[in-house]
């Protein structure tokens, strides 16, 4: 859940259970904005310094379909620097599809930049208590 804080266009975060969460998600893309509503499960992970997850999902008018795997790695450089690997493979299908598979490539690619960015400063800013927000986690703008 502290996670959401530092995901771009997060909207809310739901614990279903220890390893899975509800996370709903918007991205502006020219004139469509995608509204994906996500299952995410983590299925390995060593904390703090590794996480293997998949996501599937639909948009909010349920006429596409994401099906997403991330893998997470953490490595300390220093006593001041973390390394933040990220690797994502992302598949989507239906009408945000057809929209332009480029455009959302690229978006993707831009908003892993800025998460792990937003992380890399969570993590070296020692900030690991969750952000407050009406007892739920806040997520990222």
């Amino acid at each position: 859940e502290r996670m959401g804080a530092c995901i771009p266009g997060c909207e809310a975060v739901n614990t279903v259970d220890q390893d899975t969460f509800e996370v709903t998600l918007k991205a502006k893309l020219g004139f469509v904005t995608a509204r994906p509503t996500l299952r995410i499960t983590v299925y390995d992970k060593r904390p703090p310094f590794h996480l293997k997850s998949s996501a599937r999902g639909k948009d909010s008018d349920g006429a596409s379909t994401f099906d997403l795997k991330n893998l997470l790695d953490l490595k300390a450089v220093s006593e001041d620097e973390t390394e933040v690997g990220l690797r994502s493979e992302v598949n989507i299908v239906g009408k945000l599809a057809r929209f332009g598979f480029h455009i959302f490539r690229d978006k993707f690619k831009q908003q892993n930049r800025e998460f792990t960015s937003n992380l890399k400063s969570r993590l070296e800013n020692n900030s690991s208590a969750p952000p407050e927000s009406e007892g739920k986690p806040r997520c990222g703008k």
